[in-house]
């Protein structure tokens, strides 16, 4: 996800403050693994955050897709792997992209 959002930065796809954000939220999202609905906001948001940067010109709708793609990967992982300390481990909650 790092990687995709400062290659599509570098390449002017989209801009280095939405590369930031996504670097930032993704780092959230690590640091709360083993919260799965604080995990689910904050992907949610950055969804949100692309969506918006869609509908303002600033990303094209491709570009917007391989960043929801690589969102919801990291969604992913983050539920099926950490797991925390018992509850609902490692079941995700089924919510993906839309």
């Amino acid at each position: 996800m790092l990687g995709l959002a400062r290659s599509l930065s570098a390449a002017g796809a989209i801009s280095t403050e939405l590369a930031n954000e996504i670097k930032s939220g993704v780092a959230s999202a690590l640091e709360h693994a083993d919260e799965p609905d604080e995990v689910n906001g904050i992907i949610h948001d950055l969804a949100n955050r692309i969506d918006e940067a869609v509908a303002s010109g600033g990303v094209s709708s491709i570009v917007a897709s391989q960043l929801n793609s690589a969102l919801g990967l990291l969604g992913d992982l983050l539920h099926h792997g950490n797991g925390g300390g018992g509850d609902n481990n490692g079941n995700g909650n089924g919510n993906g992209q839309d």
